[in-house]
């Protein structure tokens, strides 16, 4: 019996070891390998394949100081558990070369000053407890260390873009050289200090960025990588023929590029129109493959419009001049545009794909309009129709799909030559004739990206728009690996489009549908007490 029992213990001694020793194992290799089922939409609670690959490529230890309070409202203490998930799995990942730190400055008066200095602000949040509410201060900032270098997250306000921001600010401390944008400037351009601020913003989470101005004929400078060409007015023969030698020497270029001239909005909005103009690009885009025409696309599918008749009155209704391209519209093999679901381009030119004889160049349709769509043109300077009261409908049989932005890859001829240098131009160097292996993206229409069209909505109801210029942006400037972390985190899920015959069915079953039921239901119902009565009799 003694003997048995001793067996038994012997036993449940050696199961013991063994499950720890399994336990242990198992937490060994999960501390190397990390592992996360996430069933939400867009993956957003683990790490895209991007962030994995430049966490794991990390070569020399990056620090990541999280000043987040201990004491925190309720409602952000599940904000606090998802960065610290997020930041173990960024951990996991760092094979030993990423340093997490968890402070609270609260705790510390010189950790209070540190905090100061490095720009991360004290928040105020509104705590109730026991039937008060009161406003209490903490700290929601994150800083990125490395070398001398430091990338701040002020404040962190929500899990969703987290790791885009956090994913950048370390790529930009650990690159050596940053990149630098360049916006062409000095004839009429939207101005990157006003019209186009917030992007600006936007940009120089990532970049440096400047304003290029050609018209004394000086040459883009060597350190601007790509060149944003929004538009201009006008150029003269010495602006193109820099714009071309940029490209020769392999920059890259973003050609948003509008075909009319939209009458600047004032408030209250009476009148809206626009001119046809110009487009000088065109003869060099010729050789591309692509031009811009001098219309307006309209479209079926399109966004609402807010505007003012008088004053004190606002409107807000469908306005097919800001067509709304939605997923199935854009190219699903090109990373730019692959992620997205949702654009709204105001007042927008289509682009005139051309045959064009080089083979080294490869054309690509980034996103089109629905097969609904139709131009409005202009000849002779004859004005567009922009208000919305007096849409011009389309003519039977011309609704079909227009392009509307195009990427163009590979080996450029320059348009110039076989020409003479323009005059203006000071000559530095001979003229470049062909490129080296280089991007261009041509786009009919510059206001989509200003402060006057995504104004307060920035973040909101236009947050496509911005999307899509950073990933052009990110795409010819450093490739591929920051774009398919923003673009999944926002997410559109319109109502299905409906043809006019299908608005009316829906109508009359919405006006007609449930009486129908009522008096099918009193009807069966009658009649089946009337057969129980029979029955009975």
């Amino acid at each position: 019996m003694a003997v048995s029992k001793l067996k038994r213990s012997t036993n449940y001694l050696i199961l013991t070891i063994i499950t720890l020793a399994i336990l242990a194992v198992i937490n060994f290799l999960s501390s190397r390998h990390f592992f996360r089922i996430d069933l939400s939409e867009g993956k957003i609670f683990t790490l895209s394949p991007s962030t994995r690959r430049l966490i794991s490529e990390l070569d020399d230890l990056v620090t990541i100081k999280v000043y987040f309070s201990k004491k925190l409202p309720s409602y952000l203490v599940n904000l606090q558990h998802q960065v610290e998930d997020l930041l173990d799995e960024y951990h996991a990942y760092a094979q030993g070369n990423l340093q997490i730190e968890f402070i609270d400055p609260a705790e510390d008066p010189k950790i209070k000053e540190t905090v100061r200095a490095l720009g991360i602000p004290q928040v105020q949040m509104r705590v109730i407890e026991k039937d008060r509410r009161q406003i209490v201060t903490g700290y929601l900032g994150m800083a990125v260390l490395y070398e001398d270098k430091k990338e701040i997250l002020p404040i962190v306000q929500q899990i969703s873009n987290l790791e885009y921001e956090l994913t950048g600010a370390i790529k930009k401390v650990t690159t050596r050289e940053i990149k630098t944008l360049g916006f062409l400037s000095g004839h009429g351009e939207p101005d990157i200090d006003n019209e186009y601020q917030l992007i600006r913003k936007e940009l120089e989470k990532q970049y440096r960025v400047r304003k290029v101005d050609t018209t004394k004929g000086e040459f883009v400078p060597e350190e601007v990588n790509t060149l944003v060409v929004a538009g201009p007015k006008e150029l003269g023969e010495q602006d193109k023929y820099i714009i071309d030698q940029f490209l020769m020497r392999g920059g890259k270029l973003l050609l948003l590029l509008d075909g009319v001239n939209v009458f600047k909005l004032t408030e209250p909005f009476q009148i809206l129109q626009a001119t046809p103009r110009p487009q000088p690009l065109n003869d060099l885009l010729s050789g591309y493959g692509i031009r811009v025409n001098q219309d307006l696309i309209l479209d079926r599918s399109m966004a609402n419009f807010s505007y003012s008749p008088q004053r004190f009155i606002r409107f807000s209704l469908p306005y097919p001049l800001f067509p709304r391209i939605t997923k199935k519209f854009f190219n699903q093999e090109n990373p730019v545009v692959s992620e997205l679901e949702l654009l709204v381009l105001p007042w927008t030119s289509s682009l005139e794909i051309l045959t064009q004889d080089n083979p080294d160049l490869k054309l690509t349709e980034l996103f089109k309009t629905t097969d609904r769509a139709w131009v409005q043109s202009a000849s002779g300077g004859q004005r567009f129709e922009l208000t919305p009261q007096r849409q011009l409908p389309p003519a039977p049989g011309s609704q079909r799909s227009y392009c509307l932005a195009a990427a163009v890859t590979g080996r450029f001829k320059s348009f110039y030559a076989d020409k003479p240098i323009p005059s203006m131009v000071k000559k530095t160097r001979e003229t470049i004739k062909e490129s080296s292996p280089t991007q261009i993206i041509v786009l009919g229409n510059s206001s989509f990206i200003s402060n006057n069209f995504m104004g307060n909505n920035f973040i909101r109801q236009f947050s496509f728009n911005a999307i899509f210029f950073l990933n052009a942006i990110d795409w010819l400037t450093l490739g591929e690996d920051l774009i398919g972390i923003r673009s999944r985190v926002v997410i559109d899920r319109p109502l299905k489009e409906l043809s006019e015959p299908e608005k009316r069915l829906v109508r009359y079953l919405g006006i007609g549908g449930m009486p129908l039921l009522v008096i099918g239901f009193g009807l069966i119902r009658f009649l089946l007490r009337r057969r129980e009565k029979a029955k009975l009799v």
